[in-house]
């Protein structure tokens, strides 16, 4: 990098010798500034205590270039620079009862891996999920345990706003470097933080509260959607993943095969409409079937992804419960 810019400036020094040649020698020509021109620069060289000279109203030619050059160079650097890395800055609103917590409209949000989804990592002992809701960009989970005590755990984009209890024993945090916001009473614990790319919250009951201790986050795991209760005999045998979806394949020992993918909500895609196909409506969403001698297709989305499913013809019937598996939530189907 550095010989390519030593080449330009030699490049740039020749070209100007040559474009030069003909012109009057430097000693020979006299640069007269305007009044407004010497204040603008007495207040620049004031302003950068680094610069200690004096301007005068004679100035050769080469000196001006060398000066505008620096200025130019500098200013490129600073733009390199700030650009470098993505700039997040939170606002905090106090309210008597509560805080109110937004992204400045200056933030530069990172870019984050299409669909990425995360959940707890590890959970106490007896807790067994009991709701789990998505839409386009947040998800929302909580567990159970069988005292009926729940935890709660949420995923939402940066530039979501929020409000924090600042009455029960309120903590402001630092978590991976961001704030993070931290409150507890007799009935349990509260944390939320990030990770830069999105905004996390558990809730805890009292008896749990060691969970996340005086606010330390919970380890996540990035979650993976996968078929659930396939056929007996089916096996994984294919898998692919990339930023853009997931690719799965299981197969029996007849050879027969179960396929599933996710694609971004943007995907394009064609739909047989000829062997018996059926265009049906899914939890309000335009969803596609097609059924043949040896499988079924059905597509559809959720508002966020499109799903593809392939099943064995004799599987028909049960693949509105395998899609349903993937959802997490009751597919309300209309013909």
């Amino acid at each position: 990098m550095e010989n390519a810019k030593e080449l330009f400036i030699r490049a740039f020094l020749e070209a100007e010798r040559l474009d030069n040649a003909g012109l009057p020698g430097e000693d020979g020509v006299q640069w007269t500034f305007s009044e407004r021109f010497e204040t603008s620069m007495d207040r620049l060289i004031r302003k950068n205590n680094r610069i200690s000279f004096s301007t005068r109203r004679t100035v050769t030619k080469s000196l001006l270039a060398a000066i505008v050059a620096v200025v130019v160079l500098f200013a490129g650097l600073m733009s390199v620079s700030a650009t470098r890395k993505p700039i997040l800055e939170f606002v905090k609103k106090i309210f008597p009862q509560y805080n109110e917590i937004s992204l400045s409209e200056n933030s530069a949000v990172p870019a984050a891996a299409p669909g990425t989804e995360y959940t707890l990592a590890e959970l106490p002992d007896g807790y067994a999920l009991a709701v789990y809701k998505e839409t386009a960009h947040s998800f929302f989970s909580v567990w159970k345990n069988s005292a009926g005590e729940e935890i709660a755990f949420s995923q939402n984009p940066l530039d979501t706003s929020f409000t924090v209890d600042n009455e029960h024993k309120y903590r402001e945090l630092e978590i991976n470097g961001f704030p993070a916001y931290f409150t507890e009473d007799e009935a349990g614990a509260f944390l939320r933080w990030t990770d830069g790319r999105y905004w996390f919250a558990v809730n805890v009951p009292a008896s749990a509260k060691g969970y996340i201790g005086q606010g330390t986050a919970p380890r996540l795991a990035a979650k993976e959607r996968a078929l659930a209760d396939l056929p007996d005999g089916f096996v994984l045998e294919t898998y692919e993943k990339d930023d853009l979806g997931v690719f799965s394949v299981w197969k029996n020992s007849a050879g027969e095969e179960i396929a599933f993918s996710r694609s971004p909500l943007d995907t394009s895609f064609t739909v047989d409409n000829e062997h018996r196909y059926r265009e049906l409506t899914i939890n309000g969403y335009e969803a596609y079937q097609n059924v043949y001698d040896r499988n079924a297709i059905l597509l559809w989305t959720d508002g966020a992804h499109w799903y593809n499913l392939s099943v064995p013809a004799r599987y028909q019937d049960a693949m509105f419960d395998l899609a349903e598996s993937i959802t997490g939530e009751k597919l309300h189907v209309q013909a």
